[in-house]
């Protein structure tokens, strides 16, 4: 029921042009992507996200901030883009 596919082909393309920082980079997109979806559908509620992911408040400001994702209740900045070598 997942569809896996352009994380795939994000990590065949990763591998094809050599990457040595694909993990580090496929973290942070997955991050991205994850974090963001669950603040908009907790429409930026902090404490509920946290919940949901089971990690602190605090852990969940402090990888918003390192992500760059903006918080604006009740929406949250989900970029759709990976991130550049």
């Amino acid at each position: 029921d997942h569809n896996y596919g352009s994380l795939t082909g994000y990590v065949e393309e990763q591998l094809a042009v050599g990457s040595t920082t694909l993990y580090s980079d496929y973290q942070t997109l997955a991050d991205r992507h994850l974090l963001g979806l669950v603040m908009r559908h907790t429409g930026g509620n902090l404490s509920h996200a946290s919940r949901l992911l089971g990690i602190t408040r605090a852990t969940l400001r402090a990888k918003l901030a390192a992500l760059g994702l903006k918080v604006d209740r009740p929406a949250v900045e989900v970029p759709t883009t990976p991130p550049e070598e």
